[in-house]
């Protein structure tokens, strides 16, 4: 018996585990230094704090902590540096949208600063800061004065971490790297699914074109939730404000995918839901600027909007689904039901102040649902580019001649009303030509020598008169050539040089290879319609039939 032998695709994964095993064990067995570039020591400052505020004092306080506060209260937050700290070491602060003193033994060594604008309130964002220590600063009172104009974070003091170097720096890297991971995944992901939509302009399908602009939309904001912008930008407005905005915008590109790729009835309303988003999101811009409403507090607004509007979607689906049989709609509804628990657990972070959790839920399960929805997309693009495949086939045949292979009358009547419609175009040539004793082949030679004349005619028209110029059989023996340079000696020039062709080629032929010829040039002033002007040119190409068969002898 032969035994099975294992496919390509096992053996490509044996390979690979292989190469990746060799990799692991060589990097263990040989020696190394450490060449990590950001190397030192940490020393956490998280225990033993001693919280007042107003006339409350609590003693013996671990961070991260939240206090019980009012917005802008001051909370102090005081620790004594312990004796074994070490000079020359930093500490890094994180602000939830707070400002922050420090100060040790009383004298200030850092503070916040938010900028002032007479025109527009300037956002609140939370920050990362590394600030520089004084030397011997073991036995003495490391104190912060934090305050916050949001409500939610007045009341909340995050992690401190002391060390040398660049390490307090990499160490915010080094716990954001699955977070970094996945939005730049999907970033990819969306710019790949846009360089898709643009190679299929042709289908006339936007589906690639929303689920990329949802998919980088996605990864700018699970981007941001890692806490990571400062390391890209500056900005205090990108910093306290994309997050929310790419919140606010989420639901447009997403309906926009949903009435393009899977909605059969309702598009209207998923048009609605688009609007009202683009309307919220204007609104939360006009809110912040102009201080009335922060972005995280009008943030809330934009969550019932997207709850209802997510409601709403979800009885359209199933309606889709069940009453009008939409297997589309079926498969997405399962991916959008995935969709809903992913943004509950986000939202019960949110309002309940589990924000280090905000978006730990929802990166997996984000990056599970685009990809679900790119595969149906993509199964849907191969049948749709199949379609426009067997379409163009069709529309091939039906304006191709099938024995000369080039344009048959279907094609005549189409182009010739283009340039008649075309504005800018004011007059074309016009050529009706009739091979001459066709029927006297066939019946002496047979219609296969009659197929061979009308193929060796039409090439011929077509070697002569190959520039500017369209070439159609309308049937049988008759052909006609459209051509936008007008000019009668031209036209004069290239008969010539088609009597003289047909002249050679009959003289290693049975019969002689006539082709009469009838043009003039259509001008919209001379003539009422086309009709009046085929007929016209018709009546010359007939002149000179007649005189082609006086004045030679009929084979």
């Amino acid at each position: 018996m032969k035994k099975s032998q294992p496919s390509a695709r096992m053996k490509f994964y044996i390979g690979l585990i292989f190469i990746i095993s060799i990799i692991v064990i060589l990097s263990i067995v040989i020696p190394s230094e450490d060449l990590r570039i950001s190397k030192g020591k940490i020393y956490p400052l998280n225990e033993n704090w001693r919280i007042s505020y107003e006339d409350e004092i609590i003693e013996d306080v671990s961070l991260p902590t939240m206090i019980d506060v009012d917005k802008n209260q001051e909370i102090t937050a005081e620790v004594e540096i312990p004796d074994s700290f070490p000079d020359n070491f930093k500490i890094r602060l994180r602000s939830s949208m707070q400002e922050i003193k420090v100060l040790v033994d009383g004298e200030e060594v850092f503070k916040t600063e938010k900028p002032e604008s007479l025109l527009f309130d300037v956002p609140e964002s939370s920050n990362w800061y590394i600030v520089d220590l004084p030397a011997n600063i073991q036995g003495n009172t490391l104190t912060l004065k934090m305050s916050s104009d949001v409500s939610v974070f007045s009341v909340y003091i995050n992690p401190i971490l002391a060390g040398d170097g660049d390490i307090l720096i990499y160490k915010i890297i080094l716990n954001k790297i699955p977070g970094i991971i996945i939005s730049m995944f999907i970033f990819i992901f969306g710019v790949f699914a846009l360089i898709i939509s643009s190679s299929i302009r042709n289908l006339n399908d936007n589906r690639m074109l929303y689920l990329g602009a949802l998919s980088i939309l996605l990864s700018v904001w699970i981007f941001s939730e890692t806490k990571m912008l400062q390391f890209v930008t500056g900005n205090r407005f990108v910093i306290g404000g994309i997050s929310y905005i790419m919140l606010s915008l989420i639901l447009i590109p997403f309906a926009l995918y949903l009435r393009e790729a899977v909605f059969i009835e309702n598009k209207k309303a998923l048009t609605a839901i688009v609007w009202l988003t683009f309307i919220d999101f204007i609104v939360n811009i006009l809110l912040q600027i102009f201080g009335i409403k922060k972005f995280i507090e009008s943030i809330s607004y934009t969550f019932i909007i997207q709850i209802i509007s997510a409601t709403f979607l979800l009885v359209l689906l199933v309606r889709e689904a069940v009453k009008l049989k939409n297997d589309k709609a079926k498969d997405f509804l399962t991916y959008f039901m995935l969709l809903i628990v992913i943004f509950s657990i986000e939202l019960y972070n949110f309002y309940f102040g589990s924000y280090d959790y905000t978006t730990i839920y929802a990166r997996i399960g984000i990056l599970l649902f685009l990809i679900l929805i790119l595969r149906d997309s993509i199964k849907q693009l191969d049948i749709m580019m199949l379609n426009e495949k067997e379409n163009e086939f069709m529309k091939r045949i039906a304006y191709t001649d099938i024995l000369t292979g080039g344009n048959n009358r279907a094609a005549f009547e189409r182009d010739f009303n283009q340039l008649l419609n075309d504005e800018e175009l004011l007059n074309f040539r016009v050529i009706m030509m009739d091979i001459n004793n066709l029927k006297y082949v066939n019946d002496e030679f047979g219609h296969q020598e009659g197929d061979n004349m009308i193929k060796l005619g039409y090439q011929t028209i077509v070697d002569v008169f190959n520039e500017n110029a369209t070439h159609y059989r309308l049937g049988g023996d008759e052909f006609t050539s459209l051509l936008k340079d007008i000019g009668e000696d031209i036209f004069e020039e290239k008969s010539e040089e088609l009597r003289s062709r047909l002249r050679e080629l009959s003289k290693d032929l049975k019969y002689d290879l006539h082709i009469a010829m009838g043009s003039d040039v259509y001008s919209k002033e001379i003539f009422e319609n086309k009709v009046m002007f085929l007929n016209h040119v018709d009546n010359l190409m007939y002149e000179n039939k007649k005189f082609l068969k006086e004045n030679t002898q009929d084979t």
